[in-house]
């Protein structure tokens, strides 16, 4: 798999578009219908729950990924700041697991 599917052009210069984003994009999109269609059609579970459940999931798993990431790379993170800059990539799949 490329690492950059492909480059948007910007003013300021090319936004890349990654194969990981766009991969954890999809899953979300797909994870979404599937908990909404299972949990509405199948158990007869609020839709309102299933909603609230899947966001706080998805949150908790992204930000835990994240956490991981900078847990086991502090060598590229020279500030507090850099923490949260996302433009330099940076999840670990197993911290979203853990999540």
């Amino acid at each position: 798999m490329h690492p950059v599917l492909f480059e948007i052009p910007m003013p300021w210069g090319d936004q890349p578009v990654y194969s990981y984003g766009v991969m954890l994009g999809t899953s979300l999109l797909v994870a979404w219908y599937t908990i909404m269609w299972l949990g509405a059609k199948k158990e007869s579970l609020s839709a309102e729950l299933m909603r609230n459940t899947f966001i706080v999931t998805a949150i908790s798993a992204i930000v835990s990924s994240r956490l991981l990431y900078v847990a086991t790379n502090p060598d590229e993170f020279h500030s507090f700041g850099d923490v949260f800059n996302l433009q330099g990539g940076g999840l670990v799949a197993y911290g979203g697991f853990l999540g």
